[in-house]
């Protein structure tokens, strides 16, 4: 689903101030191969073909989703983060 992030909880629970909300990051770690029918966007890049392990950051206010019409689960961990 296309979407952007607003980190409510993050913000809650870390007690981030109003100033650093432009510094909160995610990061998508890759767990499993790219595989037919598996995509990510963020922002207008087009993401396939990733390898296990790959790593892809973006800010937390950028607009983003992943799609899988696939056979295989597309798995990743993903981290949200305050990049001081």
């Amino acid at each position: 689903m296309w979407h952007y992030d607003s980190f409510s909880a993050f913000v809650k629970f870390q007690n981030i101030n109003q100033a650093d909300y432009g510094k909160i990051k995610r990061a998508a770690i890759m767990i499993t191969d790219w595989n037919f029918g598996q995509t990510i966007q963020l922002g207008n890049d087009v993401i396939g073909h990733w390898k296990k392990g790959d790593v892809y950051t973006w800010q937390g206010d950028m607009w983003h989703g992943a799609g899988n019409f696939g056979l295989s689960n597309l798995v990743c961990f993903q981290i949200t983060y305050l990049d001081v």
